[in-house]
């Protein structure tokens, strides 16, 4: 991907995302497209070896945020990479012994969520501060014993925290508040698999993927209101293939999500669908033959 100056950590309307292009299937490294000016932004030093993946950036685009194995034999940690220094920093407390996946900036960047797998082999969520490189107490929000908790999806300051949970037997969305406690939402919990949570910096809008009953495909992306408390409809989104792992803008508008529909480039191409004229789109470097997954929105 074509590199930019030194020091540039500019871009609006960004999309971080794993691909393996021009590699080994499953070999993946991270890309950063701007939709703006239909180009890719450069992210020099940050790959190396070993796959790169689950990727996220700052609400201020200066810092992405993803999981790797580099070979230090400690399985999968987490890396912050600084688009204004050209460096990746390692951090003690996000590259432990344990496996850490699934990092997500809250929007102010000061905090970080992300799933640690525990010696007992569970799967809990952490929230992290890279300024002190501890933890921030979540109470209230960890399983019981031989349960996982997954995924978390924060809002702006780490005070609202959706995340995955196979408590209840299959995998469902749960929604913890620092100020009230877990939430069970039926609409966020099915008989089938309810996964890949994302939320806005407000706290108001959350999308996640489903194969549920009822959808078109497979897997299908879902959007629910917090304010209101009610599934919004996406006409036109969702395919008969596997629609997930959706992104969504500050305002819910605009989601970002991978699919293996018909007519696409390869195994997984990035789409973006925009709720205000129900449109799908699909800009002409999303269409490859590569396998292009787990996209992530920054929007203002």
């Amino acid at each position: 991907k074509k590199d930019q100056p030194l020091g540039d950590a500019s871009g609006e309307d960004l999309v971080v995302y794993a691909t393996d292009e021009g590699r080994a299937a499953g070999d993946q490294y991270i890309a950063l497209y701007d939709l703006d000016v239909g180009g890719f932004r450069g992210l020099p030093n940050l790959d190396d070896a070993g796959s790169e993946g689950e990727p996220c950036i700052s609400n201020d685009g200066r810092f992405i945020a993803f999981s790797a194995t580099r070979g230090s034999g400690t399985g999968s940690d987490l890396y912050i990479y600084d688009r204004l220094l050209r460096t990746v920093q390692s951090r003690p407390a996000l590259s432990t012994e344990r496996d850490e996946t699934w990092p997500r900036f809250a929007y102010d960047s000061v905090e970080l969520a992300f799933a640690r797998r525990l010696a007992s082999g569970e799967k809990r969520v952490k929230l992290y501060a890279p300024v002190a490189d501890t933890l921030i107490a979540l109470p209230g929000l960890d399983g019981p014993s031989g349960v996982d908790d997954d995924m978390p999806a924060p809002n702006v300051n780490g005070s609202r925290i959706a995340f995955v949970s196979n408590r209840a037997g299959t995998l469902d969305v749960l929604v913890w508040n620092r100020a009230g406690g877990l939430a069970t939402i039926p609409a966020l919990a099915s008989p089938g698999l309810d996964t890949e949570p994302a939320l806005t910096a407000n706290g108001r809008w959350l999308a996640f993927a489903s194969d549920r009953p009822g959808g078109a495909g497979g897997f299908d992306v879902y959007l629910y209101d917090l304010t209101a408390d009610s599934l919004v409809t996406l006409p036109g989104l969702n395919s008969a293939g596997n629609d997930r792992h959706p992104s969504v803008s500050a305002g819910g508008d605009v989601i970002v999500f991978q699919s293996d529909r018909s007519g696409g480039g390869g195994r997984n191409d990035l789409y973006r669908y925009i709720r205000s004229n129900a449109a799908v789109d699909q800009p002409a470097a999303f269409k490859s033959a590569s396998d292009d997954i787990q996209p992530y929105l920054k929007s203002q």
